[in-house]
């Protein structure tokens, strides 16, 4: 078995890797990623799992796939295990939303990684991100690690693979934000992650479980 995550990265787009992409068995897409299909020479054709927020966990569907991965961050603090487990008993539950396909809902390992990520960060630039935010609000994106982070975070738990695939996670590979395919280069309203903590802590979650994960770029493994 074979595992690889499309992120949203423009990297992606300097190469047709459609087909390269369409030869892996276990194929990760995030959120909005429905425009993304439109371009198969690209991004591929086949998907096998989704994965985005709480938040928007409705847009998901709009992708077909076999199994749903919902992520957890700080703007769903106040949902309690409890509070969850009772809206996927409810006749509107994530089961029933998404046609019955499987749903991952995994607010520990969520909330763990991300209570890493925040004590992995060094003080005084953490301060100056939040004097730099264009959003201000921590729950926003500077409290909490990425979807992608997150999407690595179950491909690691869940799927059985030895290795893990990234493609398309300019951010996480360089550590400097560019510009989303899904907004367009114009778009400056996505919340400051730290993708330079992100990227340490990848060798943790590698120990973790054991996991040997790789960006690839235009064929090449870096």
């Amino acid at each position: 078995m074979s595992t690889i995550i499309i992120g949203n990265g423009p990297s992606i787009l300097a190469e047709k890797m459609g087909c390269f992409i369409d030869t892996f068995d276990n194929i990760v897409r995030l959120k909005r990623c429905h425009n993304s299909l439109k371009n198969p020479d690209y991004y591929g054709t086949r998907t096998t799992h989704v994965g985005g927020s709480l938040t928007i966990a409705g847009e998901l569907r709009e992708v077909h796939a076999g199994e749903y991965w919902i992520f957890f961050d700080s703007r769903h603090a106040h949902i309690s295990p409890d509070i969850l487990t009772a809206r996927m008993a409810s006749d509107m539950n994530l089961g029933r939303l998404f046609n019955g396909s499987s749903v991952i809902c995994d607010q520990e390992i969520c909330n763990q990684w991300d209570e890493i990520y925040r004590g992995a960060r060094d003080p005084m630039e953490w301060a100056e991100q939040m004097a730099d935010s264009k959003s201000n609000d921590p729950i926003l994106g500077e409290n909490h690690t990425s979807q992608g982070f997150k999407a690595i975070l179950y491909a690691c738990k869940y799927l059985k693979d030895k290795q893990i695939n990234l493609i398309g996670f300019d951010n996480l590979f360089t550590g400097e934000f560019t510009w989303s395919t899904t907004r367009g280069p114009e778009w400056d309203k996505y919340p400051k992650h730290n993708w330079a903590t992100e990227r340490k802590l990848l060798e943790k979650v590698k120990d973790t479980f054991n996991k040997d994960i790789r960006f690839i770029y235009s064929n090449e493994v870096l």
